[in-house]
């Protein structure tokens, strides 16, 4: 496990529209949260595009062709196949 349960984390989506600060609840949800943090530490996310967007609902974004390095797979606790 790469983040520490009892620390607040944050991931910032930076948008045409400005950013969004969205808050990861580690103590509820560690694996999910330390399977989301370390791609995105290693920037794994980023230049990621929102595909579909719908006004306070909610937002998809498209995923890439390639699949994950098997590297971030293993070292952040998932199985291969991408969120």
């Amino acid at each position: 496990m790469i983040i520490s349960p009892d620390k607040d984390y944050y991931a910032t989506l930076h948008t045409e529209k400005g950013p969004i600060r969205i808050k990861l609840f580690a103590d509820k949800a560690p694996e999910t949260v330390n399977n989301f943090v370390f791609p995105a530490r290693e920037g794994y996310f980023d230049g990621t595009t929102f595909h579909r967007v719908i006004k306070d609902f909610m937002i998809q974004v498209a995923i890439r062709p390639e699949p994950a390095p098997e590297d971030l797979a293993t070292t952040s606790q998932t199985s291969s196949t991408r969120p």
